[in-house]
C-alpha cells in the first residue's frame, strides 16, 4: 500500500477531515490532498515533505519514524541533506548574530566610560583646590572660637561645663532615635516586589491532540530555551500567525533559545514531547498530560503573557 493511501485510511478510521487535520497540523489543505495523491512535487521543496508527513502521521495516531522508515523509497532522495542544510543555516546565523553583538556593545560603551572617568577627575581636582585654599583659614577661625571660650570662662567663673556637655551629648541621641523610627516606618509602608508567575489556566488531554494554556503573571518577559534529546518537530507562532519557527530539530541543534519578550500570546506545537524539553523565564516546564503515555506524544502549548502585578 502506498504511504498517502494509508495516511488517508489512518484519517478515515477516526473519522477525521482534511479541514480536521489541517486545523490540527496547521499545514494547508492542498499540501495533504498531494500527500494522500503521491504528488510530492506540488510540495514547496523535499524538506518539508517529510515535515509535513511526519505532522499528518502523529494527527491520525501513526507512529512517524516507522512509517517515514518503511516508505523511504517512496519520499525524494535528497530530503535528508536539505533538512541537514537547513538546520546548519539556521545555527549558523544564531551564531553569527551573537557573535557580532558582543563588540559593539562593548564599542558603544567605551565613551560613556571616558566621559564618567573624565567627570570623577575634575571633581576631584576641584575638590583638592577647594580644600587647600580654605584650610588656613579654617584654622584661624578654629583659633578664635577657642580664645573666645575662654574669655566667656573668665567672665562666668560659675558655668556648669559638665552640664552643657550632657545636654549636648543628648540631642544627637533622640535624632538617631527619630532617624531610626522614619527607616523603620519606610521599610514597612515599602511594597514587596510581585515576583513572575506561570500558572495553568486550562488543559484538555481528552482531544486526538493534547491541549493547555498558561499564563506569564508580573513581567512582560518571555523567554524560553529548549533542550533536545531526540527528533522532534517544533512549531511556534503568535496570535497573528507570526511563525519563529517550523521544523524539526535535532539533539545536535540543543539549546535552542528564543526571546520572544513583547508577545502577548505564542502557541507552541510539539510533535514528540518525551524528546523535548524547556523553561519559560528559567522555570522549568512541567507537560500537564504525561508524554510518556499513549496518545499524547503530541501536545500544543498556548502562552499568555499578563504583566500586571497583582
Amino acid at each position: 500500500m502506498e504511504l498517502g493511501k494509508r495516511l488517508k485510511e489512518a484519517r478515515e478510521e477516526k473519522n477525521l477531515t482534511l479541514q480536521d487535520i489541517q486545523d490540527m497540523t496547521k499545514i494547508q489543505r492542498r499540501y495533504l490532498e498531494a500527500i494522500e495523491k503521491g504528488n510530492y512535487r506540488a510540495i514547496p521543496g523535499n524538506f518539508y515533505v517529510r515535515a509535513f508527513v511526519r505532522e499528518y502521521a502523529l494527527a491520525v495516531g501513526l507512529n512517524p519514524d516507522q512509517l517515514l522508515e518503511e516508505y523511504k523509497s517512496e519520499l525524494p532522495s535528497t530530503m535528508e541533506e536539505e533538512e541537514q542544510a537547513q538546520l546548519s543555516r539556521v545555527n549558523k546565523h544564531r551564531r553569527t548574530s551573537q557573535t557580532s553583538g558582543r563588540p559593539t556593545a562593548l564599542l558603544s560603551f567605551l565613551p560613556r566610560l571616558m566621559v564618567i572617568l573624565l567627570i570623577i577627575a575634575i571633581v576631584v581636582t576641584v575638590w583638592f583646590f577647594y580644600q587647600s585654599k580654605t584650610e588656613p583659614d579654617t584654622t584661624g577661625q578654629t583659633e578664635d572660637d577657642s580664645n573666645q571660650v575662654e574669655i566667656n570662662r573668665q567672665d562666668d567663673p560659675e558655668q556648669d561645663v559638665p552640664d552643657e556637655e550632657g545636654d549636648q551629648e543628648e540631642q544627637p541621641n533622640s535624632e538617631d532615635d527619630g532617624e531610626t523610627e522614619q527607616e523603620e516606618d519606610e521599610q514597612e509602608d515599602s511594597p514587596e516586589t510581585p515576583q513572575p508567575e506561570l500558572a495553568l489556566i486550562e488543559k484538555n488531554e481528552s482531544a486526538n491532540i493534547p491541549t493547555a494554556t498558561y499564563e506569564v503573571k508580573n513581567t512582560n518577559e518571555l523567554k524560553l530555551n529548549f533542550n533536545i534529546t531526540g527528533e522532534c518537530w517544533l512549531g511556534i507562532e503568535n496570535d497573528q500567525g507570526k511563525s519563529f519557527i517550523s521544523q524539526n530539530i535535532k539533539s545536535d541543534d540543543s539549546p535552542l533559545d528564543f526571546d520572544l519578550t513583547g508577545e502577548k500570546e505564542i502557541r507552541l506545537n510539539i510533535g514528540y514531547a518525551p524528546a523535548l524539553s524547556f523553561t519559560v523565564n528559567d522555570v522549568p516546564f512541567e507537560y500537564p498530560v504525561d508524554p510518556e503515555q499513549a496518545g499524547h506524544e503530541h501536545q500544543i502549548i498556548t502562552i499568555v503573557v499578563n504583566e500586571t502585578a497583582e
